[in-house]
Formats: structure tokens, C-alpha cells, sequence
């Protein structure tokens, strides 16, 4: 009987102090049924953080996660086309630029590394498809509004991690988007530093469009091209 390949995708965050410092390991095989995960996030150095000052940066003595999951096949083109990318060589980085993965298997124990773009916001999709699919957590969705002459034009954006589909939802009319379009969108906003930002609770300013993220409030969005090339998308007029 032939043993299932399976993969091990490893990463650290090594650019940050304790206690944002973690390990992350991905160890995954293909299935009939889609991809099938073993995801370990351990939390490194904390020796000398006390609780109090661990919840002071929004942590907790315990945020380890081990988790086990099969992600459906939408996801398997996304990891075969992960562990066939041109770039994997065997020769580690001589410097520590933060975003390298390394990839090994059960067959072959030389190791691979890769490095990538934005590699933190890619694994961070692969945690969300695995609490969607747990049912842990439901689809993400943002609310943005414009009102114009008096009149409240509403979108609604959902990100469907599980199956990796995005979604427009504008004046009752649901299309989907190619998941690529998604990601750039989501990055925007998670790039955007909302405490910045001009926020409203209820009356929002004439000719501005305002985000919703789930909180009960609305943010102007911020006065810069990639916001821009967003709205125009979303509303044209």
C-alpha cells in the first residue's frame, strides 16, 4: 500500500519581538475530497510577559492553536500550485527578510525555501478557510455606503474562505468576482489603519463613502489611489 505524500510548510514571523513571535506549521496531503490540513501556530518567548501584560496587547496565556481540517477542492489548485512555484530553491536566505516559507515531505527531507510577498495575509486565508469550514466563524463581510443627494447607495462585500469565492452584493444584485480581485481588496483594507481615519455613528457626510467592518460604526475611507481605483469599481457614479 502506498503511503499518502504529505507535506510540511513551515514559517516564522522572525522580523517580530515576542510576544507577536510565533511558528507556524502547515503540514497538508491531497485528498479526493479537497486538502487536508494539520495547522500548529505556537507562540514563542513569552517566558517574561506576566498575563496582565499579555491581554494589554490583546493576547492571552494561551493562544497556541492546533487545529486539523479538510479544505475543499477549491483549495487544492492552491497548494499544488504552492509547493510546484518556480522560485523553491535549496539554498536558505542569507538574510532575514521575514517572509520565507520552507517546505519538506515524508519522501525527501531536503528542505525548500520560498520566498514570498505578503506571505502572513496568504496563510492568514488558509486559518480563516479552517474556521469557516469548522464552522467556527461565518463568511467575513464589509458594508460600504455612499450617500448622494440624500440617498444611501449600500454594497456588500463577502469573502467565502472556504471555497474561495468573492462576492458584490450591490442594490439586492449578488455577482462573484474572481477571488484574485478579492484578496487586493481585503489587503487594502487590512492595510488601512482605521484609528486614522474620520469614523461616524450614524449620519454619514454627504459624498463620502464609509466602511463598515462589524464594529457599528463607519470610517471614511482614506484619500489615495489604491481607495480610489476600489470605489470607483464600486461606485461609478
Amino acid at each position: 500500500m502506498n503511503k499518502k505524500k504529505i507535506y510540511s510548510l513551515s514559517y516564522s514571523n522572525t522580523l517580530n519581538p515576542a510576544p507577536y513571535l510565533y511558528k507556524l506549521d502547515l503540514h497538508f496531503n491531497f485528498t479526493d475530497q479537497g486538502v487536508y490540513l494539520k495547522y500548529n501556530k505556537h507562540f514563542l518567548n513569552r517566558e517574561d510577559f506576566s498575563e496582565d501584560e499579555l491581554e494589554e496587547e490583546g493576547f492571552s496565556t494561551n493562544d497556541d492553536v492546533q487545529i486539523e481540517s479538510t479544505l475543499s477542492p477549491a483549495w487544492t489548485t492552491y497548494f499544488k500550485q504552492l509547493k510546484e512555484h518556480p522560485k523553491w530553491t535549496a539554498d536558505k536566505p542569507s538574510e532575514d527578510i521575514g517572509n520565507t516559507l520552507s517546505l519538506n515531505t515524508t519522501e525527501d527531507e531536503s528542505i525548500k525555501y520560498l520566498t514570498l510577498n505578503k506571505v502572513e495575509y496568504l496563510l492568514e486565508e488558509v486559518y480563516q478557510a479552517i474556521l469557516e469550514t469548522a464552522k467556527i466563524e461565518a463568511p467575513l463581510s464589509l458594508y460600504l455606503k455612499k450617500v448622494h443627494k440624500g440617498i444611501d447607495k449600500t454594497v456588500e462585500l463577502i469573502w467565502h474562505f472556504k471555497d474561495r469565492l468573492f462576492e458584490v452584493i450591490h442594490n439586492e444584485q449578488k455577482n462573484t468576482t474572481p477571488w484574485e480581485e478579492g484578496q487586493e481588496w481585503l489587503f487594502q483594507f487590512y492595510e488601512t489603519d482605521l484609528g486614522e481615519l474620520s469614523v461616524h455613528k450614524k449620519k454619514l457626510p454627504e459624498g463620502k463613502v464609509c466602511i463598515n467592518p462589524g464594529d457599528g460604526l463607519w470610517y471614511e475611507t482614506p484619500n489615495d489611489k489604491n481607495w480610489e481605483k476600489i470605489l470607483l469599481t464600486l461606485f461609478p457614479n
